[in-house]
């Protein structure tokens, strides 16, 4: 079984440092580094449900990723599929934007980073991502260093702030978030 990185401390310190603008509009981050051995992409075991974790600037929301390797006999079997899960203590909307990425033992990056959106609420406290990494393209990236070391990461970043402004509208909430984190006020290009 792989080795489990996986919950943030509460010590800053210990993690990557948002940048100032960010804590000071109010957004929030949550890093996860989820280490497992390459032969899972063999789907030889469905599903890995990592341990909860946190941001360490706020412990009210707590997030749950469950990967499916979709072994030959599941639908989306050239995939890995992702679930992310908000569990949080306050019935507030919550905006989020995930980054993933693939990275090896060294830390380099072996895919594209993947961004994606997703707004929980109520009726939404989790999403599924059924075409989440193509596992013949991830194959193909892998050296003979990596397949030596036999592990690679998955990495999750997760920005996200807590909406209770329910008058403010949507797609202003959305390319406001966007261009805090990305710097860039286009929408299309963080979605």
């Amino acid at each position: 079984m792989g080795k489990r990185l996986m919950r943030l401390e509460k010590d800053p310190a210990q993690q990557e440092n948002p940048p100032a603008s960010l804590i000071k509009s109010g957004i929030f981050y949550a890093v996860l580094k989820h280490e497992f051995p390459i032969y899972f992409l063999q789907g030889y075991l469905s599903d890995i449900t990592i341990p909860s974790f946190y941001s360490c600037y706020d412990d009210t929301v707590e997030w749950r990723l469950k990967l499916s390797f979709n072994n030959s006999e599941t639908p989306f079997n050239n995939y890995i599929s992702a679930n992310l899960k908000l569990n949080q203590a306050e019935p507030c909307e919550v905006i989020t934007l995930c980054k993933f990425f693939v990275s090896n033992k060294h830390g380099e990056k072996l895919m594209e980073d993947k961004t994606i959106q997703l707004i929980y609420d109520k009726e939404h406290t989790k999403w599924a991502m059924f075409k989440f990494i193509n596992k013949e393209q991830l194959r193909k990236k892998l050296t003979y260093d990596d397949i030596e070391y036999d592990v690679i990461n998955i990495d999750c970043n997760i920005y996200y702030f807590k909406n209770d402004n329910i008058d403010m509208a949507e797609q202003e909430i959305s390319a406001n978030f966007c261009s805090l984190i990305t710097g860039d006020d286009d929408l299309l290009g963080c979605v």
